[in-house]
């Protein structure tokens, strides 16, 4: 075997799957592809509501914090995917997701957000100014995650927002650079590449922002006047969180799960506005499953299959994390050919897995593809993972589909959409796949 071989294992394009039941030493198994087959039908209750919603009022829920790894590693993109025993690999486990119950509390929260977007697009199409897709629904996940642990807006304004937006970009990016302090550990004092220290200072900008609003809660708890039942007083009731930990918390959780989602949408968007045919297809089944103009309930999303699959084929064209959150090697092992030592990081490919020969037409955009199958995004599919699978699969996940769901379906049941000029789908790489370009249109409110 050359040498090459046995050292390029930094970027190989591995495809994992846990066993939940194993035992925790061997808990990855290698199982064959999952047969597609048709999804059973799933039970659902009409909608009444239509838009503009009366707010009502929000409530605010507990999440489980993500994990956002810092200073990965970047390498090519590997078409092929190689299918392995993983019980050569371990990880940590992480957070369970979400319960349902609590995400079921919090359905008035994002219904408010969810009307405050479609306000906020409406309003920007009476100037006849283009809408920045991304910004604007980067603004609705930021305040729904605000209110969910400081029981506010952080911000009321599309602009206000850009600021903040370009803070986690930059994060993101630096986050995603090769870094070499990463691979000769006595380097990490001089930090050669100025990474750590560009982060450091982008981090520090949020962190700010978090201090004053703990700070402040600090404040209204001495004098025994606040009422506020949200995540930030769960922490400090928390003997083991202080107020520096709450900061750094908030960091992780704003920069993990804010841009991600806001960054899949502005795919999805851009496929569709690519495509008329699938464009057409995905209005045609809410206009006739919800009605012409009004937006999606929680209560409509198991009955828009077509929706389900421009979701799904979105993921698959471009996952929001291209590399799945590392396992390492616990013994030495030699997969397609490549010898894996112990100890070395491997990294799953999602982004190659989504274009593998697996899928007809790879390259395609075909959201068909998915509406005769059982693959889903969960974790047990592994043609498709992009929140990764088993214990460390991504904790966000209900929450951050729930909210796809309903931003992209009111989205195109709302408004008509035209580009503003012709679109560049070129990727922008970092820990986060975005958009190189940003997706500017032009909405025009649709009549019911």
């Amino acid at each position: 075997m050359s040498q090459t071989k046995q050292n390029d294992v930094g970027f190989l394009s591995c495809l994992l799957h846990v066993d939940e039941d194993a035992p925790r030493e061997s808990w990855c198994h290698m199982k064959p592809l999952i047969p597609w087959k048709k999804p059973s039908p799933v039970p659902h209750k009409p909608s009444q509501d239509s838009w503009p919603y009366n707010e009502p009022q929000a409530r605010a829920s507990h999440h489980h914090s993500g994990v956002f790894p810092r200073n990965g590693q970047r390498g090519a993109l590997n078409p092929r995917p190689l299918f392995v025993q993983p019980s050569h690999f371990s990880s940590r486990s992480g957070s369970q997701p979400p319960r349902q119950q609590t995400l079921d509390s919090s359905q008035d929260l994002r219904r408010t957000k969810l009307h405050q977007l479609l306000t906020d697009i409406h309003h920007t199409s009476l100037s006849a100014q283009p809408v920045d897709i991304a910004r604007a629904v980067f603004k609705t996940s930021i305040n729904l995650l605000s209110n969910t642990i400081f029981s506010l807006d952080l911000f009321h304004s599309t602009d206000s927002v850009g600021d903040f937006k370009d803070l986690v970009v930059k994060i993101m990016e630096e986050s995603g650079r090769p870094n070499l302090a990463d691979f000769f550990p006595a380097l990490k004092i001089i930090d050669p590449q100025g990474i750590k220290t560009r982060n450091t200072g982008h981090a520090d900008k949020i962190i700010h922002i978090f201090r004053r609003l703990v700070h402040q809660r600090l404040e209204l708890r001495q004098l025994q006047c606040d009422r506020n039942n949200d995540m930030q007083n769960t922490l400090l009731n928390t003997h083991e969180m202080n107020p520096t930990k709450i900061e750094h918390l908030a960091l992780t959780l704003f920069v993990a799960g804010t841009d991600r989602i806001a960054s899949t949408l502005e795919w999805a968007m851009a496929e569709l506005l690519q495509n008329e045919k699938a464009m057409t297809k995905a209005k045609q089944e809410m206009e006739e499953i919800i009605g012409r103009g009004k937006p999606v309930e929680e209560s409509d999303i198991g009955r828009l299959p077509y929706l389900h699959a421009v979701i799904k084929e979105t993921f698959r064209l471009h996952p929001a994390v291209p590399f799945l959150v590392p396992r390492k090697a616990n013994a030495d092992v030699e997969i397609g050919g490549y010898t894996i030592p112990k100890e070395a990081h491997v990294f799953v490919n999602v982004w190659a897995i989504g274009r593998s020969a697996v899928w007809t037409n790879a390259n395609v955009f075909f959201p068909e593809r998915f509406l005769e199958s059982d693959v889903d995004v969960k974790g047990h599919s592994y043609e498709l993972t992009p929140f990764g699978a088993g214990r460390r699969i991504c904790p966000g996940l209900p929450l951050a589909m729930r909210m796809l769901y309903l931003m992209l379906g009111s989205l195109l049941n709302c408004f008509n959409w035209k580009l503003e000029r012709a679109m560049n789908m070129d990727e922008s790489f970092g820990i986060a796949l975005a958009k190189a370009q940003p997706v500017r249109v032009f909405a025009e409110k649709v009549t019911c």
